[in-house]
């Protein structure tokens, strides 16, 4: 596979790694686990930092144009936007699945959860 070419060695494995990665992050997100944002995070760290070690010699030498709309900037901000609501949203998930585990009814129709909003 040539997917990463031109790569360090170590920067196209850590790449390969992370292909399987997202999906399972966007289906952990999707279910609403709890541990779906932060994996997210990790990824958004990891993938960002081996394209950043990949192109390092050319954002030392030409660093404005680095700064375009597409390539490093865009996955440095959106990496940060996943590290920012991580947290708060893993949270959000786990209370969640907290208030939902504590409104399943007893009568007919037993295991079923209810809606957070009773009705």
């Amino acid at each position: 596979m040539h997917t990463y070419r031109g790569r360090p060695p170590a920067s196209r494995f850590l790449l390969h790694v992370l292909l399987p990665a997202d999906p399972l992050v966007a289906l952990l997100v999707a279910r609403g686990r709890p541990s779906g944002p932060l994996l997210g995070a990790a990824v958004m760290v990891a993938d960002p930092a081996a394209n950043r070690w990949s192109n390092l010699p050319g954002v030392w030498r030409h660093p404005l144009e680095h700064l375009r709309p597409v390539g490093l900037l865009p996955i440095t901000l959106f990496g940060l936007f996943v590290c920012a609501t991580a947290v708060p949203l893993s949270r959000f998930f786990r209370a969640r699945a907290r208030a939902g585990a504590g409104r399943v009814s007893a009568g007919p129709g037993a295991g079923r959860v209810e809606p957070l909003g009773g009705g």
